[in-house]
This record gives structure tokens, sequence and C-alpha cells, in this order.
């Protein structure tokens, strides 16, 4: 039984009949949205099945391929639906919520590559501030991400959803947040292949302070996790990070949005995992990446009805001399910058120009350029 149909099932076991409609809430909701993405340069493959054909993958920017040619994509896989239930329990509300868009994809027996399928975002049940279930790393602060139509965002965001149980309580200041979360070592070897280790013995911690104000937020998060490999040589290390990110309220209301990460072993927890945690040497021992990345996008409203946005960002990682210059990534470099257009709450319409370019240990690098436009109205 898969992850969507149990879920279905325990928010049917949470709706008890004997209770009334007045106590028991339900909603649903969603957002339709259409892209039309020109790309400048991109790697052939079978249309509809590459994600980096609709969305910013910032290890896919193109470096020497003499294959690469422009593509014009359309796509309605961003598209999302949700639900909410809220059933009371003593003075406080237990709520479940579920997420889903179209970005799954399935491979048939023969071969086909099906896209556009359901795919899980959120699902987690809420109890005051006790949170389980599948959601946003509490690494991440949700208000620094800069309003974009590109699905992924800049290079060097943390936006991660994994399973995690997390509790977070509120003080006169903003509030803390302690979570454990899934873990996943991905390592690389001296070749530059990736492998994932599946040894993990602990959960990831993320602790989190925000601060919240008239003026704004600000959150510093912290993350702690446990590299393993069991091999011929048994290695372990523990490593993390630090985010400071939050949106600051300017005048007429503007606004600036920030992130600044650095860390060691951070892996998928940065750009979908554009660097690895650590290099894995031929004696089966562990070295750790290090990286940094910076983002800053600031929004301006030109009317009521009418804003821009432009967000740059850079990430880049110090790898161990042992790895392969040729497979390794080194830097990374992306910009956005928009017009977008609200003549309801519900609809938005937005043209975006993305600059994207990677660059590899061995001075290899590439661009892509993008013009997307997109459609989107929420019910």
């Amino acid at each position: 039984m898969n992850k969507f149909r149990v879920f279905v099932l325990a928010l049917c076991c949470l709706a008890q009949p004997e209770l009334s409609s007045e106590e028991l809430r339900f909603s649903i909701g969603g957002r339709f949205k259409f892209d039309s993405v020109y790309s400048s340069r991109l790697s052939q493959g079978q249309n509809d099945t590459n994600l980096a054909d609709i969305a910013f993958v910032p290890s896919s920017v193109v470096l020497d391929d003499p294959d690469a040619q422009s593509k014009y994509s359309f796509s309605h896989r961003e598209s999302r639906f949700w639900s909410t239930l809220h059933l009371p329990l003593s003075d406080r509300d237990l709520s479940a919520y579920v997420e889903a868009d179209l970005m799954g994809t399935r491979t048939t027996a023969n071969g086909t590559r099906l896209t556009g399928l359901p795919r899980l975002r959120h699902y987690f049940l809420k109890y005051q501030g006790l949170v389980l279930g599948q959601t946003n790393t509490g690494f991440f602060n949700v208000s620094s991400f800069p309003e974009i139509n590109d699905f992924n965002g800049p290079v060097g965001t943390t936006v991660l959803r994994q399973r995690l149980l997390s509790y977070t309580h509120p003080f006169a200041w903003g509030s803390a947040s302690l979570s454990f979360e899934d873990s996943e070592t991905s390592l690389a070897t001296t070749t530059g292949l990736r492998l994932a280790s599946n040894d993990e013995r602990y959960p990831d911690i993320t602790l989190k302070l925000s601060s919240t104000g008239d003026w704004g937020n600000v959150s510093v998060s912290g993350l702690f996790r446990e590299l393993i490999n069991k091999g011929r040589v048994t290695d372990k290390t523990w490593t993390g990070g630090i985010n400071v990110s939050g949106r600051l309220l300017l005048a007429r209301d503007d606004n600036l949005r920030f992130s600044l990460v650095w860390g060691k072993g951070l892996g998928r927890y940065v750009s979908s995992g554009v660097f690895s945690d650590a290099l894995l040497d031929d004696t089966g021992r562990l070295h750790t990446v290090e990286s940094t990345s910076i983002n800053i996008a600031y929004q301006h409203w030109w009317t009521r009805k009418l804003r821009s946005n432009i967000a740059i960002a850079t990430s880049w990682a110090e790898n161990p001399a042992l790895l392969n210059p040729v497979q390794t990534n080194r830097a990374f470099y992306s910009s956005h910058l928009n017009l977008i257009w609200s003549p309801r709450l519900a609809i938005k319409l937005g043209l975006e120009w993305l600059y994207g370019w990677r660059e590899r240990e061995d001075g290899a690098d590439g661009e892509l350029n993008r013009i997307q436009l997109s459609a989107s109205y929420r019910f």
C-alpha cells in the first residue's frame, strides 16, 4: 500500500461518524499551474521526462556537450492539491494535512516512462506544537524562499521535505523548534561515483530559533548529523551546519529575503544534493565536504497587483583533493528576474528570466538561460 493510500486511510479513521459537522472541519484546495519554458541549452532526451526541462536543476547545467540544444517545453506538473482535517481534542485541535503534486514519474515494464503522476509532498499530523509525518526540514525557513516561477528555486536553497518528528515551543520573542529527521548519507568515491551507504544509526537533528515582529522574521537553524560507512574499514564522523535566514519588511510592502548556509556534510540539504556529504577514499575513510551558500532576493511592488522579484544566489564547495575533478562540481551561480501580475488574489501570471552557471573542479563550466511564462489559479 503506497503512502498516499495510507494517509487517506488515516484521515478516514480520524473522521469518526459520531462527530457532528460543527465538531469536525474538513477543507480541500489546490493550485492549477501551467508553465511554458524555453531553455537555451539542454542535453537531448525524450520530451516531458526530464525534470531539468521544466525546473532548474543546478547539477544538470550543460558543460561541453556538442549535442546540447535549445528546447521549448510545456508543463502542468507543478499543479497541487491539498486537504486539511481538524478534529477537536480537549481544548485543542488535532489536524491532519496532505498535499500532492503531479511531479511523480514511473517506468513501466516495457520501458515507457510515465510523467505527471501524483506525488506526495506533505503528509503529517499536528497537535499543538508537535508534528509527525513528512514536511519541510527544520533546517529551512520557508519565508526566506523568493517568489519565483521556477519550481526548484535558486542554488544553495535548503528546500527539503522528509519524514520527521518535531516540536515547536512559542516564546514572547518568537519560537524554538527541535526536529528529529530521516538520515541518509550521500558519499562520493575518488572517481566521482555517488553512492548511499545506508548505514545510518541516528536521525538527523535540527534546532531552529526564530524571532518574528512587525519588521519581519529571522531564524538561526543548526543541523547535526552522523555520517557513517561500513566497509573494509568502518568510519564515522559527526558533521553539521548553520543557516541564518529570514525576511525583512521594507517600505511600501517591499521585502528582502536572505539565507546564508555553511557547514560540512550538508549533502541533500543544499540544492537537492549538488555536493556530496563526504568523500570515501580507497581505504574506506570519510573526508567531509565543506560548502557555503548565499541567497539574496528583493521583492518590489509596482502597484497593488503588479510586483517584481530579483534573486541572486551562489554556492561553492571545498572538495577533498582526492576527488576526480572531471566528475566533481565546485561552484554554482543563479539569478532570477520576474514580473508577476495578479488581477485577482487567486490568479497569478508571471514572466521570468533565469540564468544558471556551473563549474567543475577541473575548470570546465557551462551556463543556462531560460525564459518561463507561468499562469496559476488557486482554489
